[in-house]
């Protein structure tokens, strides 16, 4: 697939967890594989999911110096144990995905 320009863009979803205390974490690339955000992810819910739905909103203008925002070919959330200290069996919703102009 051909790169996307988010240039002048945020992005915005809604998270919860199942049980609540879940984390969640979010990457972008560029077509240079290089990532958006400092430790190659950010988590945009510092304080953990609860049970309700929560409105995370990202915008572009804090992506590295070196990010690419008008060459972006990937988009991942990422939510293993590895990261996240999530457990086996913790579930995530997440819905409402969107990109808008600043």
């Amino acid at each position: 697939d051909s790169p996307v320009n988010l240039s002048g863009s945020a992005i915005i979803f809604y998270a919860k967890g199942v049980r609540g205390g879940e984390n969640i974490a979010f990457a972008l690339k560029d077509k240079n594989n290089v990532s958006a955000f400092n430790k190659n992810k950010l988590y945009p819910f510092p304080n953990a999911l609860t049970t309700d739905w929560q409105r995370a909103e990202i915008p572009l203008f804090n992506a590295v110096k070196e990010f690419d925002v008008k060459s972006v070919v990937s988009l991942r959330f990422e939510f293993g144990s590895k990261d996240t200290d999530n457990k086996p069996g913790d579930t995530i919703l997440v819905k409402d995905l969107q990109v808008i102009p600043l």
